[in-house]
């Protein structure tokens, strides 16, 4: 299915449930999908190229997918691209999912106001702002086996990079446990940092001591990997492009999972 550029708003879900937007291309909307008060639902293996406005008047908002009060959906192998506020937006939301998604050239990657939400193994890259925003509404958040790299550049005191911020209470930005997918660790595993500077003694592919993440809640990735996810390659994932603009996975979801 392909929405052309003259639709600014492709999909809109109120009010409902159990709703499959699957294998879409969306290019040059201002909001590509928007959900309100919508269980239960899955977008995967969509193509969203956004409309990039510097200036307009009246200003115009562009987020890739809206999530508000709505529960249990699924995002999953989207690349997300060009939208000058949010790729991805959730309010008052909780049990959600984003999942082997792309998310690069956004002003901001995901801003959540949310709780219960998990965030893995994702690649967030050349963000303008954070890749991840928490604000203080949010609670017991997961995210883990992303990629984080180069987001948030000069967004820090004296112009460091700040790839994520996290204003929230409880939010865990790892997997704690003997029983891990990526590393020979036994501690755990959490997120790839392009700008983490530790080091990694034993070899077991985590970072010796923790990543810092920026923000009130004084978070920290207790177990930064120190070489970077390989989703794509792994699962043959297709991300698409101007020239070819669908996303393309050999293996069905449930067999990754």
């Amino acid at each position: 299915m392909f929405f052309p550029r003259f639709l600014n708003n492709a999909i809109y879900i109120e009010n409902s449930k159990e709703n499959l937007v699957d294998s879409c291309s969306f290019r040059f909307n201002y909001n590509t999908i928007y959900m309100y008060n919508s269980d239960n639902n899955t977008v995967q293996s969509c193509y969203m190229e956004m409309k990039h406005t510097i200036v307009s008047w009246p200003p115009v908002s562009v987020i890739a997918i809206q999530m508000i009060n709505s529960k249990g959906n699924d995002i999953i192998t989207c690349n997300i691209f060009n939208s000058t506020d949010y790729a991805i937006y959730m309010v008052s939301s909780s049990n959600n999912s984003i999942a082997f998604c792309n998310i690069c050239e956004n002003g901001a990657g995901i801003l959540m106001g949310s709780s219960n939400n998990a965030i893995i193994a994702n690649t967030l890259y050349n963000n303008t702002l954070p890749a991840i925003i928490i604000d203080r509404s949010s609670k017991n958040n997961t995210i883990y086996h992303n990629n984080f790299i180069m987001n948030g550049l000069k967004a820090g005191k004296d112009g460091a990079p700040v790839q994520a911020y996290d204003d929230g209470e409880r939010n865990t930005w790892y997997l704690a446990g003997p029983d891990t997918l990526l590393t020979l660790s036994s501690r755990g595993e959490g997120n790839y940092w392009f700008d983490y500077q530790g080091t990694d003694a034993d070899g077991d592919g985590v970072g010796d001591t923790p990543y810092n993440i920026s923000g009130s809640a004084h978070s920290k990735d207790m177990y930064p990997l120190v070489g970077s996810c390989k989703w794509s390659k792994a699962l043959n994932i297709k991300w698409g492009s101007r020239d070819d603009p669908w996303v393309r996975m050999p293996l069905p979801w449930a067999e990754v999972s």
